[in-house]
């Protein structure tokens, strides 16, 4: 499968991420970006906010693998994918990727990086981690998707995303 080349993010997850990362500052915060790929974009539905577990937590981010596989059932259960990870850089005005960050990415999945003054998508492609084209979606209504409860972490469903 080819990389996304766009990320569809609403106003009150990005709102959610913001706020996550501010809570959590001075160290790193983390989860996941849960949702679909339609064509070449990459439409997020949900995102949770996970515990970090690395060892530097002020530099760097660690999900606990637990809730890896907790997020991937949970995305299952609502017919949903894990499409990438988001973290912040609250140490930092621009929303550029580490080292680390370049090193540890996903293959064809998004990383949204939370900066002081900026957010940004980025996706692990051939020519490492490229920037992505990031969108609002249309309010629209959906079906709701209750998912079983993960206990250790927060979740925001994105409101007016078709099929979450």
């Amino acid at each position: 499968m080819t990389p996304p080349r766009a990320l569809m993010l609403g106003a009150s997850l990005r709102a959610d991420l913001r706020r996550w990362s501010e809570q959590s500052a001075p160290h790193e915060a983390c989860g996941f970006l849960i949702g679909r790929r339609i064509g070449d974009t990459s439409i997020v539905a949900r995102a949770t906010l996970e515990a970090n577990v690395h060892l530097t937590p002020l530099r760097a981010f660690t999900v606990d693998p637990v809730a890896v596989l907790r997020a991937h059932d949970a995305a299952a259960a609502c017919s949903l994918h894990v499409i990438g990870v988001w973290h912040s850089h609250p140490a930092s005005d621009s929303a550029v990727p580490s080292a680390a960050d370049t090193s540890s990415a996903w293959p064809g999945h998004v990383a949204w990086i939370v900066a002081r003054r900026q957010s940004r998508a980025y996706c692990m492609g051939i020519d490492g981690l490229t920037p992505l084209t990031s969108t609002h979606p249309s309010q629209r209504r959906r079906r709701a998707c209750t998912g079983r409860k993960r206990t250790g972490s927060q979740r925001h469903d994105e409101p007016g995303r078709p099929g979450a």
